[in-house]
């Protein structure tokens, strides 16, 4: 799983593609747009690297801040 820290100031979406597989869309709900939100994303990684790649072709995404891979903070 990863942890995704982000900011927006209203509800967004991004799909998240992973070794070019794309996952559904999420949604990025700030609760409170003044600071850095989380979330919490399940994703299967295979051994070795990997490509995470977030992306919105139609309009503005989350401001990303920072990404923890890892089951715990």
């Amino acid at each position: 799983q990863i942890y995704v820290f982000y900011r927006s100031p209203n509800t967004r979406e991004a799909t998240i593609r992973v070794n070019g597989k794309a996952m559904k869309p999420m949604l990025f709900d700030p609760k409170n747009p003044e600071t850095v939100n989380n979330l919490i994303v399940n994703l299967k990684l295979k051994k070795g690297n990997n490509t995470i790649r977030f992306e919105n072709a139609e309009e503005y995404m989350p401001d990303l801040d920072k990404i923890i891979l890892g089951n715990r903070l």
